[in-house]
């Protein structure tokens, strides 16, 4: 796996009692959505990308002669729980990245504060011609240990149906791979001497809760950010039958609201749409989930009345009057 991550980076160089109602939105405070225009017609052709036929015997034997320590790096990650939702662990994980980059030897390894978790900012400066984004992100889901085969944070070689597989949170989805990565980097630095690209790292401690303050960690760095040639989420992964995938980015997925109207009832449906790929990146079909949030959506919305409305009179708070 670290040969093909080590590969991919050398290839890098070529290319929500009783509840008062809320009333009906005024008109002036109607939310009108965005629009979004297209002002190309050019797709991504991966075609027009040649294979890559490089060799790097010397690093592919750094990474055989230290596969123990490898493995170890990856599962010191693992068994540092960050479970963004609770707010477990998150700012001991976010270290633990800035330091980790810190001795690869990135000039640049900062924690990035923001209204939520911490990010990181990483730069390592190869003096290269070409400079590549990596995004990472170091938060994982929570986790019900009785559903687990192995404690999912003592991040252990176990016995599997696949055979010895490494079993923890985020051994997939997303330290796992990611340390792999910086393993990778590792290793080529130590025979080389040095990358053959810049690299930028903007780390996240909130993917798993929708990334609402990533933002934050690009604007800090945005001019710099804009000078880069290329972005990578390093998605490395083996499917059961062996095969290694390396994931070089990804679409995300398809995300709207529909409101349905029937009699005296207004449903809301939130609806999500992933893709299904063939083995050659053609489009084969869709994968649609509907979700009655009917519930949800008025529970929120009197949430939010609430917030901005004195309970007794129900005129609008002082701090929200000001602010509109």
């Amino acid at each position: 796996m670290n040969r093909i991550i080590a590969g991919m980076v050398l290839a890098a160089t070529i290319t929500a009692c009783q509840q008062t109602p809320p009333p009906a939105e005024p008109a002036d405070q109607t939310v009108t959505r965005p629009t979004f225009t297209l002002t190309t017609d050019e797709a991504y052709d991966f075609n027009t990308i040649p294979e890559y036929i490089d060799s790097h015997p010397a690093v592919y034997d750094y990474i055989d002669a230290n596969l123990d320590d490898h493995l170890a790096a990856i599962q010191r990650w693992l068994r540092q729980p960050s479970i963004s939702a609770q707010n477990v662990g998150i700012q001991e994980m976010a270290e633990m990245v800035r330091q980790d980059l810190e001795g690869l030897g990135f000039a640049e390894a900062e924690i990035v504060p923001t209204d939520g978790h911490p990010g990181v900012w990483g730069y390592y400066d190869a003096g290269a011609d070409k400079t590549l984004v990596v995004y990472l992100m170091y938060d994982v889901q929570p986790v019900n240990p009785e559903d687990w085969e192995s404690p999912p944070f003592a991040a252990e070689l176990i016995d599997h149906d696949l055979g010895k597989v490494l079993m923890a949170r985020g051994a997939t989805n997303q330290k796992g791979p990611e340390r792999a990565f910086l393993n990778a980097l590792e290793s080529i630095i130590a025979v080389d001497g040095t990358l053959p690209v810049n690299i930028m790292i903007t780390a996240e401690g909130e993917e798993e809760l929708g990334s609402p303050n990533y933002p934050q960690i690009v604007d800090a760095y945005e001019d710099r950010l804009k000078s880069a040639d290329a972005a990578l989420f390093p998605f490395n992964s083996q499917r059961p039958d062996g095969t290694v995938s390396v994931i070089l980015g990804v679409k995300g997925i398809l995300y709207f609201e529909m409101i349905a109207n029937g009699g005296d009832m207004e449903l809301s449906v939130e609806m999500t749409a992933s893709p299904i790929k063939g083995p050659d990146g053609s489009l084969g079909g869709v994968v649609v989930i509907m979700h009655d949030v009917t519930e949800v959506r008025g529970l929120a919305q009197q949430m939010t009345y609430q917030a901005a409305h004195d309970p007794l009179t129900g005129l609008v708070n002082r701090r929200d009057r000001a602010r509109h």
